[in-house]
């Protein structure tokens, strides 16, 4: 009986070195900022657009102090075709 609760003890141990783990790389893979860009245009002036303030978001505040997400629906769909 007391194998097993050494065991038990052991993997309870265990277990909560690696939840402590993941909860503090997961706190330094966070980005300090999220941005979210719209493209609902057929106009690839526009998409363009959208992709250079994308790369000026990352250049001014650091590639991995931002997560850029880009949202196309509509028209603007057509920037997600390959060759557009």
């Amino acid at each position: 009986m007391r194998k097993f609760a050494a065991w038990t003890a052991g993997l309870i141990l265990l277990l909560l070195a690696s939840v402590a783990a993941a909860q503090s790389t997961a706190a330094q893979s966070t980005p300090k900022y999220r941005v979210v860009f719209q493209v609902s245009d057929a106009d690839p002036a526009k998409w363009q657009l959208a992709l250079g303030n994308a790369r000026n978001a990352q250049i001014d505040l650091g590639r991995n102090n931002v997560q850029i997400e880009i949202v196309a629906y509509g028209p603007g769909l057509g920037m997600l075709r390959e060759g557009s």
